[in-house]
């Protein structure tokens, strides 16, 4: 039995997302118990050459609404850069990302299996086609791929 570009995009995005929401509500209560500023973990780094919570947050929302957003556009771009986001705007972010995966239908994100889509970083291009996932469980180039690794780091970075 096949795997569905949905189940392998969506509802895995899904999952993530959920959980990223679950640990930042828990980071909330637990700064606000401990009487810690919220905003100090937003900027906060677990090593000195990393972007801090706030990068990492934009990012898991980026590359899974974003994602298939763009798989729909044909384009997917890295996000733009944001301005200042205090701790309330990373949980309506991850909110709104919530909302917006849930608008999609199986049906509508499976009919863009194989659909092209260009990767474009600055003046760089790439052309990608997400694989049939029958043929393959994952690609290194398929936009189908789990949210990226940043999304471990963060609940660290809220204890």
């Amino acid at each position: 039995m096949a795997t569905s570009l949905y189940d392998m995009s969506v509802a895995s995005y899904l999952q993530t997302m959920t959980a990223v929401a679950g640990y930042l509500d828990k980071a909330f209560v637990f700064c606000r118990d401990k009487d810690i500023d919220t905003n100090e973990i937003v900027e906060s780094r677990l090593f000195a050459d990393m972007l801090p919570l706030r990068f990492q947050i934009v990012s898991v929302a980026h590359h899974s609404l974003g994602a298939i957003e763009g798989l729909k556009k044909g384009v997917f771009v890295p996000p733009n850069q944001t301005g200042p986001l205090n701790y309330p705007d990373l949980q309506k972010l991850i909110a709104d990302t919530v909302g917006g995966l849930q608008r999609f239908s199986a049906d509508e994100v499976n009919a863009l299996e194989g659909r092209e889509v260009v990767f474009q970083f600055r003046d760089r291009r790439s052309r990608l086609r997400p694989r049939p996932l029958s043929s393959r469980f994952h690609s290194q180039t398929s936009i189908s791929m789990l949210p990226p690794p940043t999304t471990s780091s963060a609940p660290r970075a809220c204890r």
